[in-house]
């Protein structure tokens, strides 16, 4: 129905008039035909209760049908959101002053970059000095743990110069500085800081690796397979020297992976290194992962101990990784579940029910074949991946609608084929892990429907809404 007010045109608001004044010089047009001899809505006019509206709250009114240009230009002026500069950050204390190996070093300063924009790193330059008075060149950068703008923390690990310093009592002097690392990899140094650090008594760990692989790639792993035996190679520096009288001892004490105590330790006679064999026995029962804690401790015939932690995850040679996808792959045609439902002579609210039951069974493919135990499926996908699904418990089958006086509503269900695809993971017992294939299960879901007739006549049932059955 067309308004009895007409179209208009819209004035500017001039200086010093207001908006009572503004609306009487609203002026009355007649409607002009557009292309189709209708009137035309695209030329810069609107209604007047839009004029009157815009008015009220002073805003300017720009035409329903402007250029692309204007919208463009539009776009042009928004803002836009800009990120903020890489801070720079300031390195003012690193503590403690004496460092052993696996011991925690706090960095204070200023600006240090969160996690979620990047990470800072620690360089230290400078040189290393022996107990024997012997220096080398020291550069050697490591990750910091954020904590705070103010503050970040690192375990310290010996290296061999030039990387790093620690495998010898000594001492270190030269300056750190920290830098602020974008995640586009740009960076942000700070000025450095003059230190000098010691390089206390520490337990070094030279090696810790399974005694069924060498494990070229690296010195020591921190995951392996269960029914591992780790070998630890050890050595104690800045305790007494070890005798037949002052013997000094190597010992290790965990629990394996069924929760046992356990201690292994070597004595020694003469020299500061010896290596630990570590059993870790094997997982429970449908267990996937788990770890094993180590507490070192090196012992010498004075009585002065140092000590050290270790943590190893193991896990089994095969597992699935599923990230929760799932897709339609079939659907089936829709099936009546109910008879004809009346709306009465004034309408009716109904819920979901179906006088019939649908029962599907899971399965699950495996695209190589490794002997996958089910229970590892189960695990991985985080469900029964063979058990039985029915449509009287499925939850997707909740629906209310309200049926039309004078119409009748009846109830459809969709039988759905699911697909849920995960990935099969091998990992050695270095800890390196690799996807070998993919595991498929096939799942089911159901669709409600509720159709209403339209001519107040039932039966025949109204077609349903659901799509037809397809394939995808």
């Amino acid at each position: 129905m067309r308004s009895r007010f007409g179209q208009g045109s819209v004035k500017k608001l001039a200086p010093g008039r207001n908006l009572l004044a503004a609306r009487a010089d609203i002026r009355m047009e007649k409607p002009e035909p557009g292309p189709g001899g209708s009137a035309s809505v695209c030329e810069g006019k609107f209604n007047i209760m839009k004029r009157l509206v815009f008015l009220a709250f002073g805003l300017g009114l720009v035409g329903a049908c402007g250029s692309e240009a204007d919208i463009m230009q539009a776009r042009s002026e928004t803002p836009q959101t800009v990120e903020a500069p890489l801070t720079t950050p300031t390195v003012r204390l690193v503590s403690p002053p004496e460092w052993q190996a696996g011991g925690v070093v706090t960095v204070l300063g200023n600006d240090f970059v969160a996690p979620a924009r990047g990470h800072t790193e620690l360089r230290l330059v400078g040189t290393f000095i022996d107990a024997a008075g012997k220096g080398q060149a020291v550069d050697m950068t490591m990750p910091l743990t954020y904590k705070n703008a103010g503050r970040a923390e690192f375990v310290f690990e010996p290296a061999l110069p030039p990387a790093g310093f620690g495998y010898d009592l000594g001492r270190f002097e030269g300056a750190v500085s920290a830098v602020n690392v974008d995640d586009d990899d740009s960076s942000a140094n700070s000025q450095e800081l003059a230190v000098s650090v010691d390089v206390g008594a520490s337990l070094l760990i030279w090696s810790m690796k399974p005694d069924s692989n060498g494990c070229a790639a690296t010195a020591r792993v921190s995951s392996t397979l269960d029914g591992e035996t780790l070998i630890v190679d050890l050595e104690a520096i800045g305790l007494t020297q070890a005798t037949p009288y002052t013997p000094l001892t190597l010992r290790a004490t965990y629990a394996n992976l069924q929760g046992e105590p356990k201690a292994v330790e070597a004595r020694l006679s003469a020299g500061r290194r010896s290596t630990l064999e570590l059993p870790l026995g094997n997982l429970p029962e449908q267990q996937l992962q788990g770890s094993v804690s180590i507490n070192l401790a090196a012992v010498d015939g004075l009585e002065n101990e140092i000590t050290r932690f270790s943590t190893v995850t193991v896990g089994r040679e095969y597992s699935i990784v599923y990230d929760g996808n799932v897709r339609v792959a079939e659907l089936y045609a829709p099936v009546q579940v109910s008879s004809c439902l009346p709306g009465g002579a004034y309408g009716s609210s109904v819920s979901y029910s179906a006088g019939t039951n649908e029962t599907r069974s899971r399965q699950i493919g495996f695209s190589v074949n490794v002997g996958l135990s089910l229970w590892i499926a189960n695990v991985g996908f985080g469900m029964n991946v063979s058990e039985s699904v029915s449509s009287t418990e499925s939850e997707s089958l909740s629906l209310t609608g309200h049926i039309w006086a004078g119409q009748f509503g009846v109830f459809y269900r969709q039988t759905q084929r699911l697909e849920r695809l995960g990935q099969i993971v091998q990992r050695d017992a270095c800890g390196a892990e690799q996807v070998i294939g993919e595991a498929r299960v096939t799942d089911w879901n159901w669709a409600p429907d509720l159709a209403i007739t339209t001519n107040g006549t039932c039966p025949p049932a109204p077609p349903s809404n659901l799509p037809p059955a397809q394939v995808f």
